[in-house]
């Protein structure tokens, strides 16, 4: 099976995931690749345009945004948790700082999804960011042309300068 226009990829420690505009895809140990989620598609409420771009796992527990919902899957049933204005990426907190959060850029702010009480809370206004990752209690996000750190343990931010 050919996986065509992979827009993300993740790994967890079983499996290795990759979501297209059509659907996500499994490729387990063995390297077989499976479609994960059937008709995708229909299964969202808004069937027009999909636009499913960031996806991440937390736990065992896949999260993903389509249509500025953020929903997840959950014994191969789409939960939808909240909705969003304008998401641009998504992580979720792995270990230490940030533990069982969802962290999410949303209209140019740093976004903390917290899926015990379904709330959302604004950590971090930003000018235009584009990406964001996280290691240890630290969130990475690339904010126009910057990198910007923002520290989870004492919520401080500070710009990591680049050399040319």
């Amino acid at each position: 099976m050919l996986i065509s226009n992979p827009l993300n990829i993740y790994i967890n420690k079983k499996n290795l995931y990759i979501s297209t505009r059509d659907n996500i895809f499994i490729i387990n140990s063995n390297g077989k690749i499976e479609n994960i989620i059937s008709n995708l598609k229909d299964l969202i409420e808004h069937k027009t345009i999909f636009d499913l771009k960031n996806i991440t796992f937390l736990g065992d527990i896949l999260y993903f945004i389509d249509k500025s919902i953020l929903f997840h899957l959950e014994d191969n049933i789409i939960i939808k948790d909240i909705k969003l204005t304008n998401p641009k990426a998504i992580v979720s907190g792995k270990g230490s700082c940030g533990n069982f959060r969802v962290f999410i850029i949303d209209e140019n702010k740093l976004k903390n999804f917290d899926p015990i009480s379904n709330t959302i809370q604004i950590l971090l206004n930003l000018n235009n960011p584009t990406s964001i990752t996280k290691f240890e209690c630290n969130l990475y996000i690339i904010d126009e042309n910057k990198i910007l750190n923002f520290n989870l343990k004492n919520f401080t931010l500070i710009e990591i300068k680049i050399h040319k």
